[in-house]
């Protein structure tokens, strides 16, 4: 139970979900997406501050994650 807790509690394990929240928008950022400028610069700002989340937060246990975009839960 106590590695489980640590686990939950790591900034470990908030990278990883970073690093999978960014990865479902990769593609959208591509200069060939079909997405519009617009999509694509909210897009941009997500991933921004998915980056940021490591610095905005004193400890893992503390982190909220910034809101997806329409356009990413509609392609999702």
């Amino acid at each position: 139970m106590a590695a489980e807790e640590a686990w939950l509690n790591s900034w470990e394990r908030i990278r990883q979900e970073r690093d999978q929240l960014m990865l479902e928008t990769d593609w959208m950022i591509l200069p060939d997406s079909p997405l519009s400028d617009a999509d694509r610069d909210a897009v941009k700002a997500y991933r921004q501050a998915l980056r940021d989340v490591p610095q905005d937060f004193a400890e893992p246990a503390a982190v909220e994650w910034p809101n997806k975009p329409a356009v990413v839960t509609e392609h999702a």
